[in-house]
């Protein structure tokens, strides 16, 4: 069986990598139950390792916002941290780009290692990845030999993020407009050869 990581990037915060994540597993669910197909579709992210350290940092009554999707809370919410307020998205950065200081693949490798029972399974595997923002996460799963699927979401209007924007849409396989993603969904139309 095979393993396709599909890795969804953006021009920033509310391009819809979240969106596309999301239409792509249930597109994919959709095909491979047509076809009576063994398949499982997982839905993760690089963030999920940092939200995790975040938690062992804040105190339990913050958790729910490290554990939210809403990146308006995440820009805007402040948390204590060891009596200090820290706005919690600096708080997840400095983790994630922490961690990355010491290995740059630190969050590849953490993300391969949750799923690596399913990986090594008997049923094709479909890991989509929504906050894919660096240049090393695509090389590292195309470098360990897996089909990889990059697609980077092109919106001008999204707020710019810290991270390599322009470096990751000229390696993406395929770039979507935020603004006529549900005319460029069809799945192997968009995968192409990579799927």
């Amino acid at each position: 069986m095979g393993v396709t990581f599909i890795l969804v990037s953006g021009s920033g915060i509310g391009a819809g990598k979240t969106t596309l994540a999301d239409a792509l597993a249930d597109m994919i669910d959709s095909f491979h139950g047509a076809l009576r197909h063994p398949s499982l579709v997982i839905r993760d992210g690089f963030a999920r390792g940092v939200r995790h350290q975040a938690k062992t940092l804040v105190h339990p009554r913050f958790h729910h916002l490290v554990d939210s999707t809403c990146q308006k809370d995440k820009r805007k919410k402040v948390v204590k941290l060891d009596g200090a307020s820290v706005v919690l998205r600096e708080l997840l950065l400095s983790i994630g780009e922490g961690a990355r200081a010491e290995n740059v693949d630190h969050w590849c490798e953490a993300l391969f290692a949750r799923h690596k029972a399913e990986i090594e399974g008997d049923k094709d595997v479909y890991i989509i990845v929504d906050d894919c923002r660096m240049p090393n996460e695509v090389a590292f799963f195309r470098n360990k030999g897996f089909k990889v699927a990059h697609i980077f979401i092109d919106f001008p209007g999204a707020e710019p993020e810290p991270f390599p924007t322009e470096a990751m849409k000229s390696m993406a396989d395929k770039i979507v407009s935020r603004n006529k993603m549900t005319d460029e969904l069809p799945l192997f139309g968009m995968l192409g050869k990579q799927v």
